[in-house]
């Protein structure tokens, strides 16, 4: 039975999802609600309710419903086979003639809660966005006792659906594009409001919806913004009254937006320090030009160069620095516990040795530097050397909170004053910019290095969202914490340090969550029963991050160590209640075939090419936890292999065995293995379903997946699931790769000799394929940069 072209669900396979993903976006609708139900859920829930849509918005001519959903229904942004799908409606066309089989025809309702969730998530965190909607949503629909059950049931799954809608349709990134004109133009303040002033909004949300008054007053320049996103969006009976908006209104609802003291015309430094500290804690990066983010602090023009030139310092200096991921050398219990099969990631040092430098800011350079060398005390010297020693110790006192440290920094007797950077009421305006040329120093550093873990190309606008903010030391201070869990030194023979700090993917997910997402989320670690524990392998919010591999990005330990952003939909990825992406359990497992028949080995087999990769889709562990993720690998629609990707990553990185010696083999004829077999997909897709395996110990088995990489990856996790062989990722020879395997076996103190597996290579190789140089480290470290690619 196939699905008619005609339907929705046959429109989406049309334009290239899988068929996993359309089960996975259908089912994950009803579930936790996406912009499949959007429509249907909205309705189910005004009927559960006895509510209409002209009831619950009092307001009428709040939008051209016509004109708004044939404006709204130009482009479809959703993930489709691990990759971001943009398509627009001459794309849609080529495979449907009517597309509004595929993008209905919004409600009044839910158009305009759907361009409320989009404005409000420009302006405000996660949490509070999803405050003032609940709120909105009891006052409005009037629930009463018996239905106050319904929207509290309810409204979570309402806000996911609206918010999925947003980006499937793009309203998320106009409204984006709007708010970041308005920051340009200096006409509201970088950042998320405060909590304290969500009421102010519902408020004005409240009066927009519910009422028939013509005019709203704020001194809050973010309602100002977010009235004009929503007019942005199509709710043109707005206008926006006020500097830096219209001198007269011509709109039918008028938000006049108070003439009080203006922020960017102000003098006091005082006042307007005042007032940016009370924003929350968020600030808007623009990748191309990262230093920018800090000109907007309200600081002497002397500070704000000298911040920009001490973000750059920052960057420059980790230069020095190499983020990696562990491969699996030598001794195979270093690499990682048996219980816990989670990569790690090291931060190396690959700087001169320190020289002689004060001890203020050594201090500063140790506690918060990711690793401590010449180019980083240098640069930190140039940036903070002149300013005095009081101010130096200071510094780091109130990045860690130590109260006491601050009393002593005080003299006996002296009259308190507050010292702390986050205390407003702290006016020392010198300290105040000390604070702020440190923070842009190791930020600057931060984001240098940290960006190249995190894949932001896909992204339509190259902008991202820090947790941090004008004199905010929270993010430096997490940093320091998460980075001081472990840390290891190694002695080189030449007698030079090599320092490497040691982070786990969990540890260096929240790291990212805080400087790319603006979110402060801490990550629980789930204790199960028996089983092992993979962790988080992404976070669904406002935006997504994943894991590489969960996307198809998976020829290497250097692109399985990596992460990627996207602003698309994401609406068929399993997720639990807080947006936590886990991976699941239930993966493929085939039983091993023996084979010990004479003459059944050649004496030389070449590696092949299948004529294509498998493709990639993110379903549900519907057997075990629906909350959980697993990867479906798919060879021509059918399906092959399911498989949970921490477990996998964990496996290839132990498995992988680097090219040989740079340009060796550069354009030459691969070698053949020597005395195996080769096995392709089609003969593990049979019936019987088994994993071949040769007897002979001097024999090898060789599953064809040449440049393939995902079946490559495929190829890994059907071998690795079985206890009874050893398995490795060939590069550029497979011989080499057998070669490695027998010398690890010969080592070994095990009494069990098990067969051994090879995975084809690729055909080309890039420099991070190659560990880093190390002469004692006792496993290879593979350099993390997806930059440095090309791709």
């Amino acid at each position: 039975m196939s699905i008619q072209l005609a339907t929705a669900p046959g429109a989406l396979l049309a334009l290239g999802l899988g068929a996993g993903d359309v089960a996975s976006l259908i089912a994950l609708g009803k579930r936790v609600g996406n912009w499949w139900t959007t429509q249907s859920g909205d309705q189910e829930m005004l009927s559960f309710l006895d509510q209409d849509e002209h009831s619950v918005i009092t307001r009428r001519g709040l939008l051209d419903i016509v004109a708004f959903n044939a404006r709204w229904r130009n482009q479809i942004n959703l993930l489709a086979n691990g990759r971001p799908l943009r398509l627009h409606q001459k794309d849609v066309r080529k495979v449907m003639n009517d597309v509004t089989e595929l993008l209905q025809d919004m409600s009044l309702f839910t158009s305009t809660m759907v361009c409320i969730v989009a404005a409000l998530d420009q302006f405000a965190n996660e949490e509070i966005v999803n405050e003032v909607l609940y709120n909105l949503l009891m006052t409005l629909l009037k629930p009463g006792t018996d239905g106050e059950d319904i929207v509290r049931s309810q409204y979570r799954s309402r806000i996911n659906a609206w918010r999925s809608t947003s980006s499937l349709r793009g309203f998320n990134l106009d409204a984006q594009q709007c708010r970041l004109e308005l920051i340009e133009q200096q006409i509201i303040l970088n950042g998320h409001f405060p909590h304290s002033e969500s009421r102010h909004v519902l408020d004005f949300l409240l009066w927009l919806l519910g009422t028939t008054d013509t005019t709203f007053r704020t001194s809050s320049s973010d309602v100002a913004g977010i009235a004009a996103c929503l007019c942005y969006l199509g709710m043109d009976i707005i206008g926006v009254e006020g500097r830096g908006f219209s001198d007269t209104p011509s709109a039918i609802c008028n938000v006049v937006y108070s003439d009080v003291q203006f922020f960017h015309e102000a003098t006091s430094t005082s006042w307007k320090s005042t007032v940016f500290k009370q924003r929350d804690l968020s600030t808007t990066i623009p990748l191309e030009h990262p230093e920018e983010s800090i000109s907007v602090f309200p600081i002497s023009k002397e500070a704000q160069n000298k911040c920009r030139a001490a973000w750059k310092a920052g960057m420059r200096a980790a230069s020095t620095i190499k983020i990696c991921i562990r491969g699996g050398k030598t001794e195979p219990h270093l690499f990682q516990s048996q219980y816990r099969p989670e990569i790690q990631y090291q931060i190396v040092d690959v700087g001169s040795e320190v020289e002689r430098t004060s001890p203020e800011l050594y201090t500063l350079a140790e506690n918060y530097g990711l690793v401590v060398n010449g180019e980083l005390l240098k640069d930190l010297e140039a940036c903070l050397g002149r300013l005095p020693n009081e101010t130096l110790t200071w510094l780091n006192a109130t990045t860690l909170g130590n109260d006491a440290m601050l009393d002593r920094s005080r003299p006996v007797g002296y009259r308190y004053v507050p010292t702390h950077i986050s205390d407003p009421d702290m006016t020392d305006q010198s300290r105040v910019e000390a604070f702020c040329i440190f923070q842009s120093f190791f930020l600057g550093n931060y984001y240098e290095l940290f960006h190249r873990v995190v894949d932001t190309k896909t992204l339509a606008c190259q902008v991202v969202e820090g947790c941090w903010a004008f004199r905010s030391p929270d993010l430096i201070q997490s940093v320091h914490m998460i980075l001081n869990k472990t840390r290891r030194k190694e002695t080189e023979s030449d007698g030079k340090s090599l320092h490497i700090r040691t982070l786990t993917r969990q540890d260096l997910l929240e790291l990212l969550l805080r400087l790319f997402l603006g979110s402060s989320t801490d990550i629980p670690q789930i204790e199960s029963d028996g089983r092992l524990n993979p962790g988080c392998v992404g976070v669904i919010g406002k935006r997504t991050i994943l894991i590489n591999s969960l996307l198809g990005k998976c020829s290497s330990p250097s692109e399985i160590g990596g992460f990627t952003i996207l602003d698309v939909d994401v609406g068929g990825i399993p997720r639990d209640s807080h947006g936590l992406v886990r991976p699941g359990y239930s993966s493929t497992v085939l039983e091993s075939k023996l084979i010990d028949s004479p003459g059944t080995a050649k004496l030389h087999v070449n590696e092949e090419k299948p004529d294509k990769d498998v493709e990639f889709g993110i379903e549900a562990d519907w057997e075990a936890d629906p909350d959980t993720a697993l990867v479906c690998a798919r060879y021509k629609g059918r399906r092959v292999a399911t498989l949970s990707p921490a477990m996998v990553d964990y496996s290839f990185c132990k498995g992988y065995v680097p090219p040989g010696p740079k340009g060796k083999l550069a354009s030459h004829r691969r070698p053949p293995l020597d005395n195996g077999i080769g096995v392709a997909l089609s003969d593990i897709m049979t019936v019987s379903g088994n994993l071949p395996l040769l007897t002979n110990l001097a024999s090898s088995v060789l599953f064809q997946a040449l440049d393939r990489p995902r079946l490559r990856y495929v190829g890994v996790s059907l071998y690795s699931g079985s206890s009874m062989c050893i398995c490795k990722v060939a590069t550029d020879s497979v011989q080499a790769a057998k070669d490695i395997a027998a010398s690890e076996a010969a080592e070994s103190k095990s009494a069990y000799r098990a067969p051994t597996v090879i995975i084809a290579g690729l055909v080309k190789s890039s420099e991070l394929d190659f560990p880093i140089a190390s002469k004692v480290a006792s496993f290879d470290m593979y350099e993390i940069d997806w930059k440095a690619t090309g791709n």
